[in-house]
């Protein structure tokens, strides 16, 4: 089901009103009406999947619809600090964009942490790639790179999680890396092998054969996780090639509320999507599509964001 950015928002202002009357109320009832899932990395991004994975079972267990609406990362932002406390929106996200936000918000200005509520995936790692034919045949061709050249890299959502890779790279290559942004993964892969940027970093999830992914023709440099993917056991480690295991980096897709939602409605969220997450055809569906699917309470989210919140304090300055 998809919310279109009108009718989203005149549900959010009916939640608003509801709220004011019926306050504590209305959160027992959890839900009290339709859900809202929003997200910013696209249409054929993990967010997106995962949300087509575990919409049918949602609205099974908590009886009411539930709909999936894209806006950029800004947008999901604001429109999470003002989203009314009872639930009836949800970010469904990268538990690192909410630390980086707060991480390069302005100074004196701070942020509200967005509520954890469940973690859905295990780590995937990012992978660094470029188009076949490419100069850069290996990682090592980007170290010998004139340090006064600059270098494109291609990415999604540039402003949030995937700073922590800007700010990797730069520290290793050049700090005249130039991220340019595109509004998914399609476009990304477009844009690499047109030549528009020299690189481009994506979830490795997305370049690795499956059953049913059939990865683009591009060259993988690197990948960013702890170990080599068992699929592409050639393709280096961004911490073997620098030689720091610190430089082992994953990210996991989570679902949050707004600041304030009650503990009493995000239990009921987890144990929704636990039982959607545990029918058999979305076990094999998100195997087929190489997602780690694992669903965990806030517990486990708030420990995965501590682990994060040390990458960002190891590679700051973030920044353009």
């Amino acid at each position: 089901m998809t919310v279109t950015r009108r009718t989203f928002l005149a549900a959010a202002g009916g939640v608003a009103a509801t709220l004011t009357a019926g306050g504590a109320r209305a959160q027992l009832q959890f839900p009290v009406r339709n859900i809202t899932l929003v997200e910013s990395y696209g249409p054929d991004s993990l967010t997106a999947q995962l949300a087509g994975l575990l919409e049918p079972g949602l609205e099974r267990e908590l009886g009411v619809p539930v709909g999936l609406t894209s806006m950029p990362h800004a947008q999901l932002r604001q429109t999470m600090q003002t989203a009314p406390g009872d639930g009836s929106v949800l970010a469904l996200t990268v538990p690192l964009d909410d630390a980086v936000d707060r991480a390069m918000a302005p100074p004196g200005q701070k942020l509200p942490p967005l509520t954890p509520v469940a973690k859905l995936t295990k780590g995937i790692s990012e992978a660094l790639f470029t188009r076949m034919g490419s100069p850069f045949v290996a990682f090592d061709d980007l170290r010998t790179v004139d340090r006064r050249r600059t270098l494109r890299v291609g990415m999604i959502e540039v402003e949030s999680a995937q700073q922590v890779l800007l700010a990797m790279l730069r520290r290793t290559l050049s700090p005249t890396i130039v991220p340019v942004g595109y509004p998914g993964f399609e476009a990304l892969i477009k844009a690499v092998q047109a030549g528009e940027v020299d690189l481009g970093v994506a979830r490795s999830n997305a370049l690795i054969p499956s059953a049913k992914v059939r990865p683009p023709p591009v060259s993988l440099l690197a990948t960013f996780g702890a170990a080599r993917n068992p699929a592409r056991p050639g393709v280096p480690t961004f911490a073997e090639l620098t030689g720091q295991r610190t430089n082992a980096f994953t990210v996991s897709a989570a679902v949050f509320g707004p600041p304030g939602l009650d503990s009493r409605s995000a239990r009921r969220v987890v144990q929704a999507l636990e039982a959607a997450a545990s029918v058999r055809s979305v076990v094999e569906a998100a195997r087929d599509l190489n997602i780690p699917l694992a669903i965990a309470g806030s517990d486990l989210l708030s420990q995965s964001m501590a682990r994060e919140a040390r990458v960002i304090d190891r590679v700051k300055p973030l920044g353009p």
